[in-house]
């Protein structure tokens, strides 16, 4: 797929004033992948250097694997402005996009890469996405969630997919691997490089200080509708979202 020994995958991170996670979690698993013919790349609108040093202090880590490790200072802050400024510097012919707190299993990568090399027709892939320690919450905050779901956004009764409801809710597919979705997670999202020739993440939905509400599920959800099956989440390998 990559030319004159181009990486075949490129990993962006977007970041802003969150090195800790980045040195803690995403750096590290990285470091793990089976599949190596990948590169780095941190996209950082922090207010201060923490995860430009972070960088620099794993740069020889990455080097002894033979992954590039590149840093740039985000011109714009927002992880929609973030990620479409970021793809105009991947390598890669795939483009995978995982958050500062997304932890890797080994074989992500490497399940990321044979997908889309099997299944031609594929734009978008997930590696399935789990909670950490961190994201649990209370049985009656559950059971009131449950019940809006229900009663208001249209509960899509087959938690085995990944769908959009009229009402505009986006429904994850619970521990379901090897199955199309009509949405891919931004935490743990790649896209075959052509597709941002066509495609764009919503800047206007950048709110609340730069955080970018639902941006994942709408560049996803734009590609599946004008492309149907040709999102999927992955046949192996998990991301942990801290």
């Amino acid at each position: 797929m990559a030319l004159n020994n181009d990486p075949q995958i490129t990993v962006i991170i977007a970041t802003k004033n969150r090195a800790k996670a980045v040195a803690e979690i995403s750096f590290p698993s990285l470091l793990t992948q089976t599949f190596r013919n990948f590169e780095v790349i941190i996209w950082d609108a922090s207010t201060d250097r923490a995860a430009e040093s972070v960088c620099s202090g794993y740069l020889h880590r990455f080097e002894e694997i033979g992954v590039p490790c590149r840093y740039y200072q985000a011109p714009r802050s927002g992880l929609a402005a973030q990620r479409n400024d970021a793809v105009k510097s991947a390598k890669g012919e795939i483009v995978a996009f995982f958050d500062d707190d997304s932890e890797l299993s080994c074989d992500a990568l490497a399940a990321l890469y044979e997908d889309f090399a099997k299944k031609s027709s594929l734009k978008g892939v997930e590696i399935l996405v789990v909670h950490g320690k961190n994201e649990t919450s209370s049985k009656l905050f559950s059971f009131f969630k449950e019940m809006l779901l229900y009663f208001f956004l249209m509960r899509y009764p087959d938690k085995s997919k990944q769908v959009v409801l009229r009402s505009g809710m986006n429904v994850a597919a619970h521990n379901s691997r090897g199955i199309y979705a009509e949405w891919l997670s931004g935490c743990s999202m790649a896209y075959r490089k052509e597709v941002f020739t066509e495609f764009r993440f919503n800047e206007s939905l950048m709110k609340f200080g730069g955080y970018s509400l639902g941006e994942d599920a709408d560049f996803s959800y734009r590609i599946f509708k004008k492309y149907p099956d040709s999102l999927y989440i992955a046949d192996s390998g998990y991301v942990i979202h801290h």
